[in-house]
């Protein structure tokens, strides 16, 4: 093992701030890059610290650091798991070196000090297994996102399948729409009368298994059957990856307006309504059906034109999926990468190609239906939100933005508190939903 009689103690806060910079790029995988940068900063004042301290082992250490700084530079210029594992097994490498020198070099400490003075040293050591232990750990969720979602899979919610909505409405359950995928299903509820047009729900999740029932926004689908459409609350494919969710949206319009008849519903008008993932499917699918340059971009078909959709009702949609990890909470980013890495197969989200052509906003334009979207201000996505209001303005596109303030509002507001809550931020923006709708639809 290599070690120096007496280290500086500038080298060990340089090995430990590069280590440092090694775990960030596990806790924010969407950062990777910046955090590889300021990795490669650190060890390049390590070098500079070796080189002007002029002590043993000098050139084992320069090679050292200069290793870490290739790897790093290896992924910011050719992003790959192979490159960054690399990376960060130096980066550790060194640190746990250097931790061990500082030690070997002050062993008469061990038998000259208190017991406190020893503990400080004994911390060192738990903090480099504990950093090597969290390391392997995190690497291996960021290349499996799927193990660390495992524990996070909600159960199904049991509707208990009466054969009416509210005590009013007529339900069918579980028709399937032969989809390529399994639990290609959806449920009909019908209004009185004839319909006047039919809402698509496609319900959030992030991308794990749920059921379409948990978290509905029934006042919306309530307020949608009394003003006369059909609702269909469609079930897809969770556990599926990129583009299984905007295939069985396809699938699910295709077979509606094949077997509208038989179904009892007006497949030339429909509002297609989502929350979270669903809300994010939603969006792509009418981008595909309005720009054929997003659709072509993408690889992503729509049987709809644009005069076939009445309207979009967006909560909490992810506008650009490049920067899905930043909601502004630690636990909500790392959560939110693991379920974009494992949906969309990417390891680092602001360099990946795929997540930057379905970047919507660059896209907006004229061509759009109306469109409703509400969004919170806590873990989720403002400042999308924010961006996406800014390029309509630029538009003629009809358009309601609800994103609320955490000043005006006075309270941290998720994206679930509005949706489905029953409280008066959610009755807020279904009546305000319900307004938008007839506005537009006067002659």
């Amino acid at each position: 093992m290599i070690y120096m009689k007496k280290i500086p103690r500038e080298l060990y806060i340089c090995a430990l701030t590069g280590a440092t910079c090694a775990f960030l790029s596990l806790l924010l995988p969407a950062h990777i890059r910046a955090c590889l940068f300021c990795a490669m900063l650190c060890f390049a004042a390590y070098i500079i610290f070796a080189v002007y301290r002029k002590k043993e082992y000098l050139r084992y250490r320069i090679a050292a650091a200069a290793a870490v700084m290739v790897c790093a530079l290896l992924y910011i210029l050719f992003p790959s798991v192979l490159s960054l594992y690399a990376f960060r097994i130096t980066a550790t490498a060194v640190y746990i070196t250097e931790t061990y020198a500082l030690l070997k070099d002050t062993a008469d400490v061990w038998k000259k000090t208190f017991l406190d003075d020893k503990m400080t040293y004994l911390f060192r050591i738990v903090l480099a297994c504990a950093l090597l232990f969290a390391g392997c750990m995190l690497a291996v969720w960021e290349v499996y996102p799927q193990k660390f979602l495992a524990h996070m899979e909600t159960m199904p919610f049991e509707e208990g399948h009466n054969d009416r909505y509210a005590g009013r409405y007529p339900v069918q359950y579980g028709i399937p729409y032969q989809s390529t995928y399994p639990e290609g299903t959806f449920d009909l509820i019908l209004p009185e009368g004839e319909t006047a047009g039919t809402v698509i729900w496609v319900h959030g999740g992030g991308h794990m298994p749920q059921d379409k029932y948990t978290g509905l926004n029934r006042t919306l689908i309530t307020n949608m059957l009394e003003e006369g459409y059909a609702a269909v609350l469609t079930d897809y494919t969770a556990a599926a990856v990129y583009p299984s969710m905007n295939v069985q949206l396809e699938e699910l319009i295709s077979f509606l307006r094949e077997n509208s008849s038989s179904l009892g519903i007006n497949a030339s008008h429909f509002i297609l309504a989502g929350t979270d993932c669903g809300a994010d499917t939603v969006l792509q699918y009418v981008m595909s059906a309005c720009v054929p340059a997003y659709a072509e971009k993408n690889g992503l078909s729509a049987s709809l034109a644009p005069s076939d959709i009445i309207c979009v009702y967006l909560c909490s949609a992810m506008y650009r999926p490049q920067y899905g990890a930043g909601t502004d909470l630690i636990l909500s980013d790392y959560t939110a990468a693991a379920q974009l890495r494992r949906y969309y197969e990417v390891i680092d989200l602001q360099s990946s190609s795929r997540l930057k052509d379905l970047d919507v906003i660059p896209y907006v334009c004229g061509s759009l239906p109306p469109v409703f979207f509400s969004e919170g201000n806590t873990g989720t996505y403002t400042v999308q939100a924010h961006a996406f209001e800014d390029a309509l303005k630029q538009t003629d596109v009809i358009y309601e933005a609800h994103i609320f303030d955490s000043v005006r509002d006075k309270r941290e507001l998720v994206y679930m508190s509005f949706d489905c809550q029953n409280n008066h931020f959610a009755s807020a923006v279904n009546g305000a939903f319900l307004a938008f709708l007839r506005d537009i639809q006067k002659p």
